[in-house]
């Protein structure tokens, strides 16, 4: 028995899935508390399973391009997904902080809108978390595994991504690398809560994906981008992406077939923007009466951050090393000046990826507030693919000049230059939140017996116990770690956290 060329196609995912969940089972054994092991063995016979029967059914013949483009995204994915292992492998003990046990409670009862008590619509993380609930292991690292694993990921898309524009393979590879490794996105990658970014990134990713291939892929394309938006909102951008991508490759000259996946996507956004409205979803845009200012501040405010994605802590204690990983952008972008002419092809793909940037602000543009301690950095996750596209570009493009054979490994080393200095800020991000998974244990131990005393339903912290150096502790989820029900009768209760000091009193 053989099959045609798509199920071919669709049987090859197959045992992927299998890898990627015997991979979870493996690193659950490992770095979990102990577990038996008869998981791990029968992840494995699965694996192996599938993997024989999808070769039996496959007939033979040559891959076409789009079978050789799975197969290099999937290598990708899993270069990538080591190498966020290896730089955020200390988050897998942090456990739930703040809003994570809100969500997780919220997972455990498959409860999807909770509008009035948010103000937003974001069901996707609930069911995310519901489905990681299935799997046998301790939840809390379950998740953090699964926000490791999109961002490496999402590192492939971005190559992914950067090829549709044009890239060459070692730029695309670069610019993935350099997403991977960015400083900065610990809130999104650390915190599980930032799942929704994550998540919505993978999403948002896929959909530009699907939209922006030589023969686009519009059903999938669709459902996909429907998804991220029910993940967040910031997924509303999906076909301004899309469109930049094409746009940045092909100038105006847009096929039929783009033409109709754009406009499809900017479809599925307007239903989405019109029923939010008929919801009476509240709206976080803002109102803009001076537009000079405004554009100003969205593009010195998104570039900036992006320019310097770490605490202002660790900014003045290796301020050398951040004036010099800041010139050496600015150089490289003006050598780039210097050489683009108004009809490169390679400064269109260059300002599709900055205008890629400002696009995935603009829809929290007024949220778009990034603290000194890096709280508020998960809006960067988005933007940050396509300032690290954008680096690489130019990075390639300076090098034009060098012989083939030297390019990639000259754009290597530059790319290792650029990222691997500033590594150790994203494990001193991730101190911070290990920091307050410390303070968490602390709070839960001391309040337990006098919340059951005197019945606490509410909480408001103050001190450490809210959070630490912009970790969130229990700014949010107090509560639900308690497991006490919020009632009509509310009973509130303040907890203040700082050093030498611990106190809880019940609000009259």
């Amino acid at each position: 028995m053989t099959l045609n060329g798509s199920a071919v196609r669709a049987l090859r995912w197959i045992p992927l899935a299998a890898a990627v969940y015997t991979a979870a089972t493996l690193i659950r054994y490992y770095l979990a508390a102990p577990s038996p092991r008869f998981p791990v063995e029968s992840a494995f016979f699965i694996f192996v399973g599938v993997g024989v029967i999808s070769v039996l059914l496959k007939r033979g013949g040559v891959e076409d391009a789009a079978a050789a483009e799975a197969a290099h995204l999937a290598l990708l994915a899993a270069a990538f997904v080591a190498a966020a292992f290896m730089v955020y492998a200390p988050a897998l003990r942090i456990g739930l902080l703040s809003d994570d046990f809100v969500i997780a409670r919220w997972a455990d009862r498959f409860d999807l809108v909770h509008l009035e008590a948010t103000g937003f619509v974001r069901p996707g993380a609930p069911a995310f978390w519901w489905m990681l609930r299935l799997l046998p292991g301790d939840f809390a690292v379950a998740a953090h595994v699964a926000n490791i694993v999109l961002h490496g990921v999402n590192g492939a898309l971005v190559s992914l991504i950067a090829m549709r524009l044009g890239f060459r393979r070692a730029e695309a590879v670069a610019a993935g690398v350099m997403f991977v490794l960015f400083p900065g996105l610990s809130e999104a990658v650390v915190w599980l809560s930032g799942v929704q970014d994550v998540l919505m990134a993978t999403l948002t990713l896929t959909a530009v994906a699907l939209a922006t291939a030589d023969d686009p892929r519009i059903v999938a394309a669709i459902g996909v981008s429907a998804g991220a938006l029910l993940v967040k909102e910031t997924a509303v951008v999906t076909p301004v992406l899309a469109g930049l991508v094409i746009v940045g490759r092909n100038g105006l000259h847009v096929s039929r077939r783009q033409r109709i996946v754009l406009g499809a996507l900017a479809a599925v956004a307007v239903v989405y923007v019109v029923a939010r409205a008929a919801a009476g979803v509240p709206s976080s845009f803002l109102a803009v009466g001076d537009w000079r200012y405004f554009a100003k501040q969205l593009i010195a405010g998104s570039f900036a951050t992006l320019g310097a994605p770490w605490t202002d802590d660790w900014g003045r204690t290796h301020a050398l090393l951040a004036l010099v990983r800041a010139i050496a952008i600015v150089a490289l972008v003006a050598a780039a000046f210097f050489r683009w002419r108004r009809d490169d092809a390679t400064f269109r793909a260059a300002a599709a990826c900055a205008g890629w940037v400002l696009a995935a602000v603009l829809p929290v543009f007024s949220l778009f507030y990034i603290g000194p301690q890096l709280e508020g950095a998960r809006y960067l996750y988005l933007p940050a693919a396509g300032f690290t596209m954008l680096l690489a570009l130019v990075m390639g493009k300076i090098l034009d000049r060098i012989a083939p054979r030297s390019r990639a490994v000259t754009l290597g080393l530059a790319t290792a230059a650029l990222v691997v200095p500033v590594v150790p800020a994203i494990r001193s991000d991730i101190g911070r939140w290990q920091a307050a998974a410390a303070i968490r244990q602390q709070v839960l131990e001391r309040v337990n017996d006098q919340v059951v005393r005197w019945g606490c339903t509410a909480f408001t912290v103050e001190g450490d116990a809210d959070s630490v150096s912009g970790a969130y502790v229990f700014r949010q989820g107090l509560a639900e770690a308690l497991a006490r029900e919020r009632t009509d009768s509310e009973v509130r209760c303040r907890v203040v956290m700082r050093p030498g000091e611990f106190g809880m009193t019940r609000e009259p």
